[in-house]
C-alpha cells in the first residue's frame, strides 16, 4: 500500500461500522411504492437511485446543472426545486409504470419525465414524495436472506 492509501478500515480506526445501506441496490435503483394522492389517486410507480450526495454520479450532475444555470443562479431566475429537479431527472429517476396519457401507459424517457415533471401539480404531488422517497436509506437494503432463499 502506497504511503498516501487509506483503507476504510484505517478511516474508521478499526472499528466496525454498521452498513446503512446496500450500495449495489442504491445505485440498481428500486420501485417506489405507489404514489397515492389525498384521495388515493394512483399517480404511478418510479424506479428510483438513492439520493446520496456522496455518489459520484450525483455530485457531478449536481456540478453540471449548477454550471448550466450559473447566469440563471446568480440572477435568481431558477429556485432550488427547479435545480432539484433536474437533478432527480438526469441522476436519480430510472423508469416509472402507471404513469398514462389518455387512459393509455406512457412508456418511460426523460424527455417524457421533463414533461410529466413539468406539470405544476406532478410537482406538487409526484415529486416531493419520490425525493423523499429516494433519500431514505431504508429504502435501499439488502433483501433478507431469506426472502432470496424462498424460505
Amino acid at each position: 500500500m502506497a504511503k498516501n492509501e487509506t483503507t476504510v478500515a484505517d478511516e474508521n480506526f478499526g472499528f466496525d461500522i454498521p452498513v446503512r445501506y446496500d450500495a449495489d441496490v442504491a445505485v440498481e435503483g428500486v420501485w417506489s411504492p405507489p404514489v397515492l394522492d389525498e384521495h388515493d389517486q394512483c399517480w404511478g410507480e418510479f424506479k428510483l437511485v438513492m439520493y446520496d450526495g456522496d455518489n459520484p454520479a450525483i455530485k457531478k450532475t449536481q456540478e453540471r446543472v449548477k454550471n448550466k444555470y450559473a447566469k440563471a443562479i446568480r440572477l435568481k431566475q431558477v429556485t432550488a426545486d427547479d435545480l432539484a429537479l433536474e437533478v432527480f431527472l438526469e441522476a436519480i429517476l430510472l423508469d416509472w409504470k402507471g404513469v398514462k396519457k389518455g387512459g393509455n401507459e406512457v412508456p418511460y424517457s426523460k424527455e417524457v419525465a421533463k414533461q410529466y415533471f413539468s406539470i405544476p401539480a406532478v410537482r406538487k404531488v409526484v415529486f416531493v414524495e419520490l425525493l423523499e422517497f429516494a433519500a431514505d436509506v431504508r429504502n435501499y437494503g439488502s433483501a433478507d436472506k431469506d426472502e432470496i432463499s424462498g424460505n
